[in-house]
């Protein structure tokens, strides 16, 4: 799905989305979905998918990374909570770098 590559989607009538690794996003008629916003639209099994990975990239497992810097619209959010709560973990500075490519 191009979605997460792009700044923003805006729904007609109500919508679902897919995407193929993290499942789907209900959108209402009209809704707008913008790179800030996407994963909190994410069903509970996308939401759950991308918690797991950031939390085995702050545990340390730098192959946890790529994937993340993949799906960063959908990601963001919880990699901020993640470094909120553990700014000292062993990957955080991993994900700060990530945020940086986000923000930037």
């Amino acid at each position: 799905m191009g979605l997460l590559h792009r700044r923003y989607a805006r729904a007609g009538p109500p919508a679902k989305l897919r995407h193929d690794e993290l499942g789907d996003m209900s959108l209402g008629a009209g809704a707008v979905v913008t790179a800030w916003d996407v994963g909190q639209r994410l069903a509970g099994p996308g939401r759950e998918q991308v918690r797991a990975t950031v939390a085995a990239a702050q545990s340390g497992d730098a192959k946890a990374l790529e994937p993340l810097q993949s799906i960063l619209p959908a990601a963001h959010l919880e990699i901020r909570r993640a470094l909120a709560e553990k700014p000292q973990a062993l990957g955080s500075p991993g994900l700060r770098t990530l945020l940086e490519l986000f923000d930037g």
